[in-house]
């Protein structure tokens, strides 16, 4: 298997924006022996602030929605075809902890797929609450791998698994965000 990957991306003057660096280690760059990343860098123009898991946000769109693409065009389960590439799971040491950590990534990376109104200024954006986004389930498996901590790693396939649910329900795939409702009449 084969992947590359053209990532264009941002800089204030010579320094690459935070959400805007590309990770050697990020999926699938561990799972696919012939890689190729390209990474032309843009000006930003504009001051960024901090962001949860910046280096696999826009990453984690395309590469999740491939993988999810490919494992349909071969007949495979998603999340089976998922595992197969990751391997065995870690062990969890705090599953309420991580459970609440899971449900509150998913309130604030849901509102970044959808489309909104742009407020006149930061201060009258209202984050999203925990009563405003669907029920998430959230499952551990068990093993015998050594524990680590959760981290970040579930904030970016939120939007992925949202657009790739709306993709095996409407069998349209979604290709840019924010996701525009009209694509989805069509």
């Amino acid at each position: 298997m084969a992947f590359s990957d053209h990532f264009v991306t941002f800089a204030r003057g010579s320094k690459l924006a935070d959400p805007a660096m590309m990770d050697a280690n990020e999926l699938p760059a561990l799972l696919v022996p012939h890689l190729e990343y390209a990474q032309p860098v843009m000006e930003l123009g504009v001051p960024t602030g901090p962001m949860r898991a910046p280096q696999s946000d826009a990453l984690s769109f395309v590469f999740q929605s491939f993988v999810d693409a490919v494992s349909h065009r071969g007949g495979h389960d998603p999340v089976a075809f998922r595992l197969k590439l990751l391997g065995d799971p870690r062990v969890l040491v705090n599953s309420t902890g991580t459970t609440n950590a899971l449900r509150d990534f998913n309130t604030g990376r849901m509102r970044d797929a959808l489309p909104r109104v742009v407020p006149a200024n930061f201060d009258t954006v209202q984050p999203s609450r925990i009563n405003q986004v669907p029920p998430v389930a959230v499952q551990f498996l068990r093993t015998d791998r050594p524990p680590t901590d959760l981290g970040e790693p579930a904030l970016p396939p939120v939007v992925p698994a949202l657009c790739n649910a709306i993709s095996a329900a409407t069998g349209k795939r979604i290709r840019s965000l924010p996701i525009d409702p009209d694509t989805l009449k069509a």
